[in-house]
């Protein structure tokens, strides 16, 4: 149930918070954001952050939830008082078998990533998703809005990747495509969960440099969905999300 779920994830970050005070200086600082909290305050906090900072930024990303990740990414690019950015990303040992979220939000746009107007009103002609564990709505989704219609889907897959996150992955493929069928098997793309780069240049390819408008769905690894981020910054996209509401 949502409410044992919290409670797991408040243990969880209690024990995580105890073991980063160990290995931090002294005056490093915790700040407490609701999951649902309004933009408005993580924008403040990071602009405070930039503020009292020399302007090298070092942005680690590997827990951050898409809603977060991706507005987040955007100020720090475009904030003038940032010279560098620096955007990590941790391989986890191993995956826990259980649902890394629930309770779900109806999908919708994220945030700063939801103007079709700034692509100068092009139709959009590829849907990229990035294949994670759970697909919450997303099949649905592509089924509502895309069935029929001539787009290509291409689908980034992690790997090489540990046997059981393989499993989970083609469970997420074997969702999508009941419905949406794959003409190709090359609409399933294989990049190593850590290459950003390599992603990114997938991406750029797909979408013909910007030429070929697209939309996003960042569902699978970090580094795959800090490209997605990169790519829409450089050639405004749409990103589309449905975001747990506990994790």
């Amino acid at each position: 149930s949502p409410s044992n779920f919290l409670n797991n994830s408040l243990k969880k970050i209690s024990a995580n918070r105890l073991d980063i005070g160990a290995l931090s200086p002294g005056n490093c600082e915790f700040v407490s954001i609701g999951l649902l909290d309004p933009l408005l305050v993580i924008k403040s906090k990071v602009k405070s952050w930039v503020a009292g900072s020399n302007g090298n930024i070092v942005l680690d990303v590997s827990t951050f939830p898409e809603r977060f990740c991706f507005p987040i990414i955007r100020w720090l690019s475009e904030d003038v008082y940032v010279k560098n950015l620096v955007i990590t990303y941790m391989l986890p040992e191993k995956y826990t078998d259980e649902d890394l979220g629930c309770d779900s939000q109806d999908w919708g746009q994220l945030p700063t990533f939801v103007n079709d107007a700034q692509s100068g009103g092009r139709p959009v002609e590829n849907v990229i998703v990035g294949v994670g564990f759970l697909p919450y709505s997303l099949p649905d989704w592509l089924k509502k809005t895309y069935h029929g219609r001539n787009l290509k889907i291409s689908l980034l897959m992690p790997f090489p990747s540990a046997p059981s996150s393989v499993n989970r992955a083609w469970e997420f493929i074997r969702r999508i495509e009941k419905d949406m069928s794959l003409k190709d098997d090359r609409q399933i793309i294989r990049i190593a969960a850590h290459d950003l780069c390599g992603a990114f240049q997938r991406i750029d390819g797909i979408t013909r440099n910007g030429a070929s408008p697209a939309v996003f769905a960042p569902y699978g690894p970090k580094a795959h969905s800090v490209a997605m981020c990169l790519h829409s910054l450089k050639y405004p996209s749409e990103v589309y999300f449905t975001q747990p509401t506990y994790y």
